[in-house]
């Protein structure tokens, strides 16, 4: 009985989607869990019992699913665009991505100008 190789095909590798992309899909999944935590009623912000909090590397790299609150959800997303245009020096707009450019600042996943201009200048 034989086995299958890859070794001998001649493509590219698309097993790990590259970093900006992986950013991207987290970007489309905490977009998402807003959406689910505001129509479930959650709570802006909390804090942990033990008096412990969240740190921007915490909420950088948890999980969607564990961030129960609308606040750190928020927070995930702008670390995230914040990641891919320091990065990857990519924006995301309403259509896709494109290059940053420092004049122009468009709508970044359905937010208005405002609050799209306040996420991408925080930095």
């Amino acid at each position: 009985m034989g086995y299958f190789s890859m070794l001998d095909i001649d493509h590219e590798d698309y097993s790990y989607p590259p970093p900006e992309r992986q950013l991207e899909m987290r970007l489309d999944i905490l977009k998402d869990r807003l959406q689910e935590l505001k129509e479930k009623g959650a709570v802006y912000r909390f804090f942990l019992t033990d008096g412990a909090y969240l740190s921007d590397d915490d909420i950088r790299y948890v999980q969607p699913e564990s961030l129960k609150c609308i606040y750190h959800v928020e927070k995930a997303i702008e670390l995230a665009i914040e990641d891919l245009r320091e990065k990857y020096g990519i924006i995301l707009t309403e259509n896709g991505y494109r290059e940053y450019d420092e004049l122009e600042k468009p709508a970044v996943f359905g937010l208005n100008k405002i609050e799209a201009n306040r996420l991408i200048t925080a930095a």
